[in-house]
């Protein structure tokens, strides 16, 4: 039986540490900086939720297996567990959406932006497991 949740994640350059953030086309200069997301389809894994999310968003055709995992939760405002990925990307392309404003931010801008607290929690945890992997790639101590 399938159960359905959301993915949702960031594009990642590592060359300058930046992540793609979203924001509604809206007047109010007050609304957040959010993470896309995208509802699963019967039978899809969280993966393959983030692989179309990808796709839709920024038509790039990423491999299964260049997407990396971060953590998963229960969202009380979607109802559903949230699948939180990422992607590494060679470069920091523009977007442009009807709905949504996207921007590339370095680590240190997105402390000064306004997001919710869980967008906070899932920047957070990004960036440990960013910082792991890379030293992990430098053969220091990492948590996996």
């Amino acid at each position: 039986m399938h159960k359905d949740f959301y993915a949702s994640g960031f594009l990642y350059h590592s060359r300058t540490q930046q992540i793609l953030l979203q924001k509604q086309k809206q007047t109010d200069p007050n609304s957040n900086w959010s993470l896309p997301y995208v509802k699963s389809l019967k039978n899809e894994t969280e993966k393959e939720a983030f692989k179309r999310l990808v796709a839709v968003l920024f038509c790039l055709d990423i491999e299964l297996k260049s997407i990396f995992s971060v953590y998963d939760y229960y969202h009380e405002e979607l109802k559903k567990n949230n699948y939180i990925s990422y992607v590494k990307v060679k470069k920091t392309e523009a977007y442009d959406c009807k709905d949504y404003f996207y921007k590339w931010f370095s680590l240190r801008e997105i402390l000064k932006l306004k997001l919710s607290p869980q967008t906070k929690q899932d920047i957070t945890v990004m960036q440990r497991v960013v910082d792991s992997s890379i030293r992990k790639l430098n053969g220091e101590k990492f948590i996996e």
